[in-house]
Formats: C-alpha cells, sequence, structure tokens
C-alpha cells in the first residue's frame, strides 16, 4: 500500500507540473481560434462549420471551443483561458481583454475622402503640408 501512495503522489506530481508548463499555450491557442473564426466569418464570409473543419482543423487549434455570436466569437480550451474577438464594421476584427468597454470612444472607421484630399496633392510642398494640416484637423479630430 505504501508504494501504490508513491506512485500515486509521483503521477499527481507530473501531471500538475505538465499543467503549469503548458497553461500559457492555452492563451495563444484560444485567441488564434477566436481570431481567426471571426475573421473568416465576418469579414470573409465563410461558414463556420467548414472554418472548423478545414481552418482551425490543426493538431493544438483543434482543440478549442468557439462560440460564434452575431459580432463576436469566443473560444476557450476544455473551459479554461476563455479569449474574446470583436468585429466591427470598416475597422475588422481584434482580440479584447476583459477590461474592454464597448460603450467608450470607438474610433470612426471613415477614411480619407479622396475627392477633398486631391487639391493639396499638386502645387508647392508649402502650400501641400498647410492644406494637408488643415485637412487633418478638420475631419480628424475628436468630438
Amino acid at each position: 500500500m505504501k508504494w501504490f501512495k508513491r506512485v500515486l503522489s509521483i503521477l499527481v506530481l507530473v501531471v500538475a507540473v505538465i499543467a503549469y508548463l503548458n497553461y500559457p499555450k492555452l492563451n495563444i491557442i484560444s485567441g488564434y481560434a477566436s481570431k481567426n473564426m471571426a475573421s473568416t466569418r465576418f469579414i470573409a464570409g465563410r461558414d463556420a462549420i467548414s472554418i472548423r473543419a478545414n481552418d482551425n482543423n490543426v493538431p493544438l487549434i483543434k482543440l478549442a471551443d468557439t462560440q460564434v455570436n452575431e459580432s463576436t466569437v469566443t473560444a476557450s480550451v476544455f473551459g479554461l483561458m476563455e479569449r474574446k474577438t470583436i468585429c466591427r464594421d470598416g475597422l475588422g476584427c481584434v482580440l479584447v481583454n476583459s477590461e474592454y468597454d464597448g460603450k467608450k470612444h470607438r474610433p470612426d472607421p471613415g477614411g480619407p475622402n479622396w475627392t477633398t484630399v486631391g487639391p493639396f496633392l499638386s502645387g508647392t510642398r508649402g502650400k501641400r503640408t498647410r492644406s494637408l494640416k488643415t485637412w487633418i484637423t478638420k475631419n480628424w479630430s475628436r468630438p
């Protein structure tokens, strides 16, 4: 009976060390699965079943369980290390942490309007620089 307790305690210790050393990998696995699922689902418009079967079917990534919502994807490995990806129109998909607050100021996805940018592309350097600075302060200033 004494040898059984020793073998069992050594086995438990080995499992604990392996789990401790591999826990950081779960962050990478669930983060990649979540981001890849969101990008290919919402941006490329592919089916989630196809993504699981083809893209996320690599040895470690297939361990992650993904849940797709209307504009978010969450992934976790065995219920541990859950990662969330959000997708916003015009801005793409991004991994977020637990501190993310979607109600705060969001960047405007509108870029430069090339019909209004055109005037400072011709002329002397000084005029172009002043026109560009004016355009930037006018169109990119925060409310």
